[in-house]
């Protein structure tokens, strides 16, 4: 083994040459690779609480390229996934696959999706009537997740939903897709700058992974996942330079809503970084839970039965704090503006490296 930029590498082929130059304008990092006799690599590294940011990180999305964000207490792969009915890039759903290599087909990927578009990918008709209150608007979506912070939500998709890719949808059980958010107005403006570049597409992510691995819980998990597997199946990351920190380390809590003519219970899908009677606190809801398997656990960099309640509640303030504080005296725009906006010396370092924004 040899140090290279901090980290050890394998002096076994192919070997990884690997550093991290946090030293360009406007907060932007790169990570500078080169595996084997690959081609080097420079890969952008945009942080979610720099407002200068968020264009490019839209535009990348909007153009399918293929992003390891962070969210709440681990990284994730992101990239849309293209309305089957288009047929201009029907392919873009393999790069989950390629990255989270071995898992199964069978295995969907969860809808990035925030308040604002959730109506589009679940059956609002078929949740009972009490827990549909949670669920009948924008803002009482938008409230659910203020409270709970981050969680999936396991739901039936409309029935004329030609719109949402396979990949998102399962094949049997009593619950078709997972439709995720984490409450946060940075990736609430990042989300709607990316639809209105592209509003023909789904956004999905999953935790970044080898299947069957631990996931990235930090950016230096990012870093290892390169020099473990040699190899680096995105085009950019997004880091949080606030709240990575913090140290959640968990995936997502799973719930699903009662539907008609079932017991009004919320039933817990898989236990995640909130704890269900955290969640249920959090969210004020009055009915009960039932935890559908005790023994699934979602991944994490703590002892299965550390409560993180108070984590991603820190999570949720520092966030709120962060934001309120850059735009008191100046709002931000959700806007898109052309890609010679950026500053030239930003556009110096992207334009070296392996995205292009058009």
């Amino acid at each position: 083994m040899k140090e290279l930029g901090g980290h050890s590498i394998s002096e076994d082929q192919p070997q990884v040459k690997l550093h991290v130059n946090k030293n360009h304008p406007g907060g932007l990092w790169t990570i500078e690779t080169q595996i084997g006799e690959a081609e080097p690599r420079i890969i952008p590294v945009f942080d979610c609480r720099q407002d200068s940011h968020k264009e490019d990180i839209a535009r990348l999305l909007a153009s399918y390229k293929r992003c390891v964000a962070f969210g709440v207490g681990l990284y994730g792969i992101s990239v849309l996934v293209e309305d089957p009915r288009v047929g201009r890039n029907p392919d873009t759903w393999k790069a989950y696959y390629e990255a989270k290599e071995g898992r199964p087909l069978s295995s969907r990927i969860p809808i990035f999706a925030p308040p604002r578009f959730q109506h589009l990918y679940m059956d609002r008709e078929v949740i009972d009537d009490d827990f549909r209150k949670f669920l009948e608007t924008r803002e009482t979506r938008e409230q659910l997740f203020k409270s709970g912070v981050s969680f999936h939500l396991m739901v039936r998709v409309p029935k004329d939903a030609a719109y949402i890719h396979p990949v998102f949808i399962r094949d049997e059980g009593d619950w078709d897709a997972s439709v995720f958010w984490w409450h946060d107005p940075d990736w609430e403006d990042i989300s709607n700058l990316t639809y209105n570049l592209n509003p023909h597409a789904t956004a999905g992510i999953s935790s970044f992974n080898k299947s069957k691995e631990p996931p990235a819980f930090n950016f230096e998990g990012v870093i290892d996942f390169i020099l473990q597997y040699k190899r680096a199946p995105f085009d950019f990351v997004v880091r949080d330079s606030e709240c990575e920190g913090v140290g959640v380390m968990s995936s997502h809590t799973q719930i699903r809503p009662a539907l008609k003519g079932e017991k009004k219970e919320w039933v817990i899908v898989r236990k995640g970084s909130m704890s269900a009677d955290g969640l249920m606190k959090a969210i004020s809801s009055p009915f009960p839970y039932r935890v559908l398997d005790e023994d699934k656990i979602a991944d994490r960099g703590h002892p299965k039965d550390a409560i993180l309640d108070e984590l991603v509640s820190e999570v949720r303030d520092k966030t709120a704090t962060n934001y309120e504080k850059r735009h008191q005296s100046k709002p931000f725009v959700n806007r898109a503006l052309s890609f010679f906006d950026i500053r030239e010396k930003r556009y110096s370092v992207l334009a070296k490296a392996d995205v292009e924004l058009k």
